[in-house]
């Protein structure tokens, strides 16, 4: 995950949803609202640092996180959070 041309998509699995003023924190990520009371954000990062930081974030909300997955990786320039 440290090539600057290369960024990694990821799925990060939560327990329950997020109410508006805390969703706000994932702004540039995909958040959805599953039928089972998870959350799924989706995004692409750069590197560990930017990822772990995410997790700090959900960490200190007190949200139970459930799973995180690498889904692919993105090696054209894509939206990054």
């Amino acid at each position: 995950m440290n090539n600057p041309n290369h960024n990694q998509y990821f799925e990060i699995r939560i327990d329950g949803h997020l109410s508006p003023e805390r969703s706000r924190i994932f702004n540039g990520l995909e958040l959805n609202e599953l039928a089972n009371g998870e959350t799924l954000i989706c995004g692409n990062f750069r590197d560990q640092p930017q990822l772990f930081g995410i997790l700090i974030q959900i960490r200190d909300m007190g949200v139970p996180l459930l799973s995180v997955n690498i889904v692919g990786l993105i090696t054209k320039p894509s939206k990054e959070f």
